[in-house]
């Protein structure tokens, strides 16, 4: 009898124990469960949104490649649409290049003076003749000076001579008033030998200091006459 009480209490502390451990378990598992119910439902959680986010992209992405579909699908129509008037745009202009090559080829142009191009080089102005020897003496000792432009005033003109055949261009043979004409008169003071004297006068002015007809205005060839007196 007494072993067998003693049997039903270790059973029974045995059972208690049992109970006690299982309870403990239960309660371990039963938090570790949780948590990874928890951590489970977190990840799911992450993975789902960052997946939705992804999807949100790729839609985005395929919308953008479609407006860019539509819009390059547009740009190819209005391509088509403005090609015909470009092409003949460009024959009118290489028609045109056409016709001013022509106007060029044909057109003859004359070198500039002082503007030798780009490759070429400038030259110098040609020199200025050396004077030549004095004239000779004239009557009287005194000596001819040619007319110069310089250092005269009044009309620049550039005298001609007169015809070679046929008659004179004066109505009077006596005096040629179309000609440039020297004169000499004689001069009281000594220091004055080489001095000249050169007065300008009109056609009509000089008729009357030659004492020929006014009949110029039917052959006039300069507006004035230069008449130069040479003293002695």
């Amino acid at each position: 009898m007494e072993y067998n009480e003693s049997n039903r209490q270790v059973l029974e502390e045995l059972r208690l124990m049992e109970a006690r451990l299982s309870e403990k378990f239960a309660g371990r598992c039963d938090s570790v469960e949780r948590r990874v119910e928890e951590r489970c439902e977190e990840l799911n959680s992450h993975f789902t949104t960052r997946c939705d986010k992804i999807q949100d992209q790729v839609d985005v992405a395929a919308l953008r490649g479609e407006e860019r579909l539509i819009a390059l699908e547009e740009m190819r129509t209005d391509i088509e649409q403005w090609r015909p008037d470009l092409i003949k745009r460009i024959e009118d202009v290489a028609l045109e290049v056409v016709r001013v090559n022509k106007f060029f080829e044909r057109e003859r142009r004359a070198e500039p003076v002082d503007k030798p191009g780009i490759f070429g080089s400038y030259t110098a102005p040609p020199l200025r003749p050396p004077a030549g020897a004095p004239p000779a003496a004239g009557p009287y000792d005194h000596r001819f000076e040619t007319f110069h432009r310089e250092r005269e005033s009044g009309y620049e003109f550039t005298p001609t001579h007169g015809p070679v055949k046929g008659p004179e261009f004066g109505p009077s043979s006596e005096a040629s008033p179309w000609s440039e004409i020297s004169l000499w008169r004689q001069c009281s003071t000594p220091s004055s030998n080489d001095a000249w004297h050169h007065w300008n006068f009109t056609d009509h002015e000089a008729c009357a200091v030659l004492g020929v007809e006014d009949n110029i205005s039917r052959y006039r060839l300069f507006p004035c006459f230069q008449i130069k007196v040479m003293s002695q």
